[in-house]
C-alpha cells in the first residue's frame, strides 16, 4: 500500500497543458510474508524519485521514474529481528490513462 505525491516542475508537452517532468515523493507500507525471496517481512518506507510522462496521445501515456527509498522499519523474514533504517534504489515505469485531459 502507498501513496504518492507528484509535482510536475518543467518542460512542455504537444498532449497536454502538464509539465512533463515531475518530482514524485511517496509513503509505502509492504507485507512480503507470502514471498519467500523476500528478506524482509514489513517495510514502511519513504521514497523520493524524479521521472518523466511520455504522453503517447491526448489520455494515454507512459511514466518513468527513479530515485532512492528510505525504510523507517524492517523486519527479518527468518528472525523477526527488525532494523530501523536502510537506503535502496527505487525505479518505475507505469501505463497511465487520463480520464479528464488538462
Amino acid at each position: 500500500m502507498s501513496g504518492d505525491l507528484f509535482f510536475h516542475i518543467a518542460g512542455q508537452s504537444e498532449f497536454s497543458e502538464r509539465r512533463p517532468w515531475y518530482i514524485r515523493d511517496g509513503l509505502a507500507y509492504m507485507n512480503w510474508n507470502e514471498f519467500a525471496f523476500f528478506d524482509y517481512a514489513n517495510v514502511i518506507g519513504l521514497h523520493s524519485r524524479v521521472g518523466r510522462d511520455f504522453n503517447l496521445s491526448n489520455k494515454v501515456g507512459i511514466n518513468a521514474d527513479v530515485g532512492l527509498a528510505a525504510y523507517l522499519f524492517k523486519t527479518d523474514v527468518d528472525t523477526d529481528n527488525s532494523d530501523s533504517f536502510g537506503l535502496s534504489p527505487v525505479f518505475s515505469i507505469s501505463l497511465f490513462y487520463r480520464i479528464i485531459n488538462k
